[in-house]
């Protein structure tokens, strides 16, 4: 497949980059840009899945008011710094290997229920902002991307002899921001929202730590009262990370692709994907 009409062409070797390492989002069929769903078919080849996603994403981010001041240019690119932001070789991979360094233990991310569709919402977000710094201060324009997981208990481990399932927590949402056009060398930072379960064992030894200190000062302490299960549901905990990958969104050569790039960091770990119900 060479150039992606619809607007300004992608060049040949950014649509080859996209083909080969960041084509996960062409294949769900389904983004939400600033709220509204926009579509492409996915019963098609991924050459031909990528020339309807940018085509209907042009449209979309055309339309937005939002998108005052921005040549058609930049916003054809977008499907790439989008698609590369949402990607498991660029992100993904990264918040598997955080999240298998949390729980102890290699996981995956399930993208479904069993017996139910896929609950994962792919999202972009085009705003026009009012910055002062630069030789020239006016508006500029950000793209954020998100993934919101609608389902709980999808950060799971599996026993590799007997594939037992074991549940580690919930991952909510990864989002990030970018400029448009990202400069040269930009790497974007991500943040998750997610909810790790404690098992019994460590939630005993807050509850003794915790009786301990309440004694002392005459207190009442009720943090023994999870579940006398292998997980307490009541453990769960909120927490927001951070993380930020090995090499930027946009590079100065991204115009001179040859094809390939370097492997994200974290690449070792094992993925599943499938058309309909995948695993991250």
């Amino acid at each position: 497949m060479g150039a992606v009409s619809g607007g300004p062409a992608l060049p040949a070797p950014i649509v080859q980059d996209i083909l080969k390492q960041y084509a996960d989002v062409l294949r769900v069929g389904r983004l939400l840009v600033n709220g509204s769903p926009v579509t492409w078919d996915t019963a098609a080849s991924t050459a031909a899945q990528l020339q309807g996603f940018c085509v209907s994403l042009h449209s979309a981010l055309r339309r937005l008011p939002e998108a005052t001041g921005l040549g058609d240019a930049v916003l054809q690119r977008a499907a790439y710094w989008l698609c590369k932001a949402l990607s498991i070789n660029y992100a993904l991979a990264e918040v598997l290997h955080l999240l298998s360094r949390r729980v102890g233990a290699l996981c995956c991310i399930e993208s479904c229920e069993e017996g139910r569709a896929g609950r994962v919402d792919y999202c972009a977000q085009l705003s026009r902002v009012h910055h002062l710094g630069g030789t020239v201060p006016g508006y500029g324009h950000t793209l954020g991307v998100s993934l919101d997981w609608k389902s709980r208990d999808n950060i799971v481990c599996r026993d590799p002899a007997t594939a037992e399932r074991t549940v580690k927590g919930t991952l909510s949402r990864l989002e990030t921001e970018f400029p448009l056009p990202p400069a040269c060398g930009f790497t974007p930072k991500y943040t998750l929202q997610l909810q790790l379960r404690r098992s019994l064992a460590s939630q005993f030894i807050s509850t003794v730590s915790c009786a301990e200190t309440c004694s002392d000062v005459g207190g009442y302490c009720d943090a023994g009262a999870g579940e006398a299960s292998g997980w307490a549901p009541s453990a769960a905990q909120g927490e927001m990370l951070s993380l930020q990958p090995g090499i930027p969104l946009r590079s100065a050569d991204d115009e001179h692709l040859a094809g390939s790039c370097a492997v994200c960091p974290g690449g070792l770990l094992q993925f599943k994907v499938a058309h309909g119900s995948h695993l991250i």
